[in-house]
């Protein structure tokens, strides 16, 4: 067997294959596209000594698919060696002199159409090809009114070259992970902007790609030959109440669910983690990537919990809880308190799921250097509690922190905080207001909507433990 998948299996073809053979390429239907059918089975045995030879000498064919469930043969899917005088002139693609090139093909009995199995066994020959036949580039031909085969490959992030009359060649670059370092900083946050996975701004899209992460390494910079496709950041600074490392997708331009982009991501961050002081790997599932889902799911991570994201209304008004006690009062958050601070967000979010606290360091530098100061709740001159908040490029509101000690739990201070959050914002503009919530905490969610939050999008988060990486 070359290659299994969830439904298929990849075999190299027998000469006693050549009945399986011949419904293949002796359907006129299936080879309405491809070529002259096969007029009897001698000339069917024929082609599979070529496919057998070819095998022999270069390692590759196109392998006989075969049902998993059932052992019935369903069609072939591989690589030719790829011919530069296929196509000529401007239909040719342009590819790196002295490449090592591979033509992809399939073909599928009639019963085997519409099931997806082409774009199911593509898939999976297509790393096979960059990693273990070591192919530079994968080139596949198509006629012009093979509308199916066409978009099986656009699935597989294949481009077209050419024209459009006659046949065309469509061609996939291998992915490959660039390496990163201060110097590519600026270009990395321009492709963010360009590509966003998520609504971070510069200032934190910076700290993701330095200080909350412990090395360069825990950046990934997938590209397809020239072309970026993905950057993505593991978090292995901060602490949270799971103990994982976090995967979090800042930018991507290309649909990252296909086959090479996710493994090859999973696969660099899972080595990143194993290297170094966790043991499983957090991934959060924005709207941008969730379609990441099922590759996770293959990869053995689980559905631990869900961040709520909530807003409120245009024009809400601020929440108006009742005096606050006299012996609390607010200040801005600065020296000496910071260390006490970080501690006190610690203690606060121990038990909660979706909480990261980046080290003291970065801890104090952020706040410091934040456009919005944070807010101290203080009694007696202990910290009860504190309120966070930042405001979007557009002038919505984000309560991006609130909290207090467990040792004031019970004094109702919840909706002193989230009233502070959002007048820091209202007071410079904002009239909306947006902030995310662990699924699991109840007593939080239940506050935000008594004051006006509504759920409007729920964030999968995946969790796997690590023994090793995955494969890519």
């Amino acid at each position: 067997m070359i290659l299994q998948t969830e439904r298929l299996q990849l075999h190299t073809w027998r000469l006693q294959d050549a009945e399986d053979a011949h419904r293949i390429w002796g359907d006129p239907e299936v080879m309405r596209h491809i070529g002259v059918p096969h007029e009897d089975l001698a000339r069917t045995r024929q082609g599979l000594a070529r496919a057998m030879a070819v095998q022999q000498r270069h390692g590759v064919c196109l392998w006989k698919l075969t049902d998993r469930q059932t052992g019935a043969t369903v069609g072939c899917c591989g690589f030719h060696v790829w011919d530069e005088q296929s196509l000529p002139g401007d239909h040719a693609p342009q590819l790196p002199a002295g490449a090592r090139v591979l033509e992809l093909a399939f073909h599928l009995t009639r019963p085997a159409w519409g099931r997806g199995l082409a774009t199911e066994a593509a898939r999976a020959c297509l790393p096979y090809a960059f990693q273990t036949l070591n192919a530079d580039a994968v080139v596949a031909l198509v006629h012009p009114a093979n509308r199916a085969s066409m978009r099986v490959l656009q699935k597989l992030d294949f481009e077209p070259t050419g024209t459009d009359d006659g046949e065309r060649a469509y061609v996939t670059l291998p992915v490959r992970r660039h390496p990163f370092d201060d110097k590519a900083a600026d270009e990395l946050l321009t492709f963010c902007s360009a590509a966003p996975a998520t609504t971070f701004d510069d200032r934190l899209l910076r700290r993701l790609t330095t200080s909350l992460t412990s090395s360069s390494a825990g950046v990934v910079d997938l590209r397809q030959g020239p072309k970026r496709r993905l950057v993505a950041a593991v978090l292995d600074e901060p602490t949270n109440s799971l103990g994982t490392a976090v995967l979090v997708v800042l930018a991507l331009r290309a649909d990252a669910g296909h086959h090479p982009l996710a493994h090859r991501l999973l696969s660099a961050a899972e080595s990143f983690v194993c290297a170094g002081k966790r043991d499983a790997l957090e991934v959060p599932l924005g709207k941008a990537v969730r379609h990441l889902a099922p590759i996770l799911k293959a990869a053995g991570y689980a559905h631990e919990y869900a961040i709520h994201q909530m807003t409120t209304r245009d024009g809400a008004p601020l929440p108006q809880p009742d005096s606050l006690p006299a012996d609390l009062t607010w200040e801005d958050a600065a020296e000496p308190r910071l260390d006490a601070y970080h501690q006190t967000v610690a203690e606060a979010f121990a038990d909660i799921p979706g909480s990261h606290l980046g080290p003291l360091d970065e801890f104090r530098q952020a706040i410091l250097s934040a456009a919005i100061r944070d807010r101290l709740l203080i009694q007696n001159d202990r910290i009860a509690g504190f309120a966070c908040a930042e405001l979007t490029q557009d002038g919505v509101g984000v309560v991006s922190l609130i909290g207090r000690h467990p040792d004031f739990k019970g004094q109702n201070l919840g909706a002193h905080l989230l009233a502070e959050s959002m007048r820091l914002t209202a007071e410079r503009g904002a009239t909306r207001f947006v902030l995310h919530a662990a699924a699991t905490n109840e007593t939080a969610l239940k506050l935000y909507r008594t004051r006006g939050f509504t759920v409007t999008d729920i964030d999968p988060v995946y969790i796997k433990r690590l023994t090793e990486p995955h494969a890519p």
